[in-house]
């Protein structure tokens, strides 16, 4: 059965750039103040000096019973030789360059304020009250396929915000940087009262010397193409988890490989999404990426197992991969062309959220991967300086295996997306997008 979801409005008010003071704008006045501080110690240690000069100079004078200068008078002082005091060599030492603090770790503080003002009709969210993140969070596997659903939702949200902190500490390998990031798409609060939704890690690593260890975006897929939306679309590229990685840096392109955390999805013969959660295995990820003047691409491979053991003895596994090209070419102006594109025989869950699995698992325990696709393509055009719009066409098909799932179970989708936004000053967007969705 076809349905069409439209959302005919969708209004994002954000604040970008950092939400808490900036912690390096703090250090740099720190910085300059401390340097005062230097230079005035530097000034205060010539004038000691200089007076600790004049002072030798009165000792002398006084040995010798010389005349002492002091305050236009004359002080003429007879010391017999044989009482003359045997006064210490006094040395002085020459302060010259001092150097300049610095510190060791950098840290910054940021984040964005993002409300989200979303109506939907057909609704995919809950019919029975309280908060569904479906209301909000579009993901195409929610999209009801019957005369169900609201016939309409009006929802406001802030979850999407975000709090990040980065530190750069410099060290022998090389700087030594981590990330730490997360937003409140966690569990879901009640919208009753407090609408206290929990914080949801997102991003949290470190970079030395070319490794990147800990949980971000998978090395197979290019954030630096994604669309120009304000909604996802249902060919998103996109999975973020943890994994191991080594990148070689090959003048301006890079070569990377990874070992990323496996998760196997499968459907079964009833149509429910399963997770047998028995992988054991990583997901092995390579990409090659180029940068240019014309702008950035990057082709990518994945190679995975997909296992499941069940409880009765029954198990199987099977291994397949996808093949990605991402790209961001440079128009006139600011103008930009994004695309993204995914095919393979275990694509799954790299791509539309997971909204498709990367098999079936019949009623013997064996595996069935299922062929995929899923890709974008979309248009940022800039009208005037800080009015821009942006055009999103996308899509995922996937070939079931229909002697192990039902009919019923979703092959393709598409999403189209037309949105506009302005910036009334600097870090702060306002937009509002429209967007329809066919599922069968």
């Amino acid at each position: 059965m076809l349905t069409r979801y439209v959302i005919p409005i969708f209004l994002g008010l954000v604040a970008y750039g950092p939400i808490l003071a900036n912690a390096q704008d703090d250090q740099r006045a720190e910085i300059r103040e401390l340097r005062n501080q230097v230079r005035a110690l530097h000034d205060q240690a010539l004038a000691l000096q200089s007076k600790a000069d004049m002072l030798i100079q009165h000792i002398e004078k006084l040995e010798s019973g010389g005349i002492i200068q002091h305050e236009d008078r004359e002080l003429k002082v007879d010391i017999p030789p044989q009482e003359k005091a045997q006064t210490p060599e006094l040395k002085t030492t020459q302060i010259k360059n001092i150097p300049k603090t610095t510190t060791r770790t950098k840290i910054d503080f940021g984040g964005r304020v993002k409300l989200e003002t979303v109506f939907n009709s057909p609704s995919v969210g809950s019919t029975v009250g309280g908060a569904s993140p479906a209301d909000t969070i579009f993901v195409a596997s929610r999209i009801p396929l019957s005369g169900e659903g609201e016939k309409g939702q009006f929802s406001m949200t802030l979850r999407s915000s975000r709090l990040w902190m980065k530190t750069e500490t410099p060290s022998d390998l090389g700087p030594v940087k981590t990330m730490l990031d997360i937003d409140f798409k966690g569990s879901t609060g009640n919208e009753r009262v407090s609408n206290s939704h929990n914080p949801r890690l997102r991003n949290a690593y470190i970079d030395v010397a070319g490794f990147t260890l800990g949980q971000t975006t998978s090395t197979a897929l290019d954030l630096a193409t994604w669309p120009s939306a304000l909604s996802d679309p249902v060919g998103n590229l996109f999975v973020r988890q943890p994994l191991m990685r080594y990148t070689w840096k090959l003048g301006k392109d890079t070569l990377q490989v990874a070992l990323e955390s496996p998760e196997t999805t499968l459907m079964d013969s009833a149509g429910d999404v399963i997770t047998p959660d028995d992988d054991r295995m990583p997901d092995l990820a390579m990409k090659h990426t180029w940068n240019r003047d014309w702008g950035h691409a990057s082709i990518s491979g994945l190679f995975r197992e997909l296992r499941s053991d069940q409880a009765n003895g029954l198990s199987d596994s099977a291994l397949g991969g996808a093949l990605f090209g991402h790209g961001l070419f440079k128009i006139a102006d600011k103008d930009q062309l994004r695309l993204g594109i995914g095919v393979g025989n275990a694509l799954g869950r790299y791509t539309s959220y997971n909204s498709f699995t990367g098999g079936s698992l019949d009623d013997s325990g064996q595996i069935h991967l299922h062929p995929m696709a899923g890709g974008y393509i979309s248009y940022l055009h800039w009208w005037e300086k800080n009015w821009r719009s942006g055009f999103v066409v996308s899509g995922v098909y996937s070939d079931n295996d229909t002697s192990v799932v039902p009919d019923t179970a979703p092959k393709w989708a598409s999403s189209y997306h037309v949105n506009l936004g302005v910036d009334p000053t600097e870090k702060l967007y306002v937009g509002l997008n429209t967007l329809v969705v066919y599922l069968d």
